[in-house]
């Protein structure tokens, strides 16, 4: 059985919140209503009533263990779940309709593969603000030494705040501990 939990209903354990599952046992669903679009709600699974997990596939995760250690100035709009205070349960987030990204540089053409210069470059290590903003802040400087490609080191979701990326959790949703993905690109030309 499977039970999906959020902020949308309080994150409580009740008969509404089991999901559907297909006839071939593949699948599962639940209808939520009264969703407000854009709005980010934080969500998990409970699995035969135990097991709490978020979605495999999820691009945002919810950290009780790590999140406390994100100060605003890195993640100004970092998501907390009331009442969670010594719970060890990892959920995600997820919005209705959220904005479309637009693409700024439609016009980019990529070095050619024999003329990369290449920085593999680990946000956490390059600046001690460990965030994407700071390194955008940075590119004119590694322009200026040759560099025309920036290898990122892993930046998914992975086990604390302090890690070379190596240890995985989530593959889909970037660290928080480097600033919203947003950030990523932002002013970028």
């Amino acid at each position: 059985m499977c039970l999906f939990l959020g902020d949308f209903n309080d994150w409580v354990y009740s008969p509404e919140g089991y999901m559907k599952k297909s006839p071939d046992g593949n699948w599962y669903w639940l209808e939520v209503s009264g969703l407000a679009p854009g709005t980010e709600y934080g969500f998990q699974y409970m699995i035969d009533e135990t097991i709490r997990i978020p979605d495999p596939y999820a691009t945002k995760i919810l950290d009780p263990w790590n999140d406390k250690y994100i100060d605003a100035a890195t993640d100004p709009d970092l998501k907390t779940i009331p009442g969670w205070t010594g719970r060890r349960f990892l959920s995600q987030y997820f919005r209705i309709r959220p904005p479309p990204y637009v693409w700024k540089n439609t016009g980019f053409t990529p070095s050619a593969k024999d003329d990369l210069i290449i920085y593999e470059m680990h946000v956490r290590d390059y600046v001690a603000a460990h965030d994407f903003k700071t390194i955008r802040d940075t590119l004119d400087y590694i322009k200026s030494l040759g560099v025309n490609a920036i290898e990122l080191m892993p930046v998914n979701e992975f086990e604390g705040n302090s890690s070379w990326g190596y240890n995985p959790s989530m593959y889909f949703a970037v660290d928080k501990y480097y600033g919203p993905p947003a950030t990523m690109t932002e002013g970028a030309d």
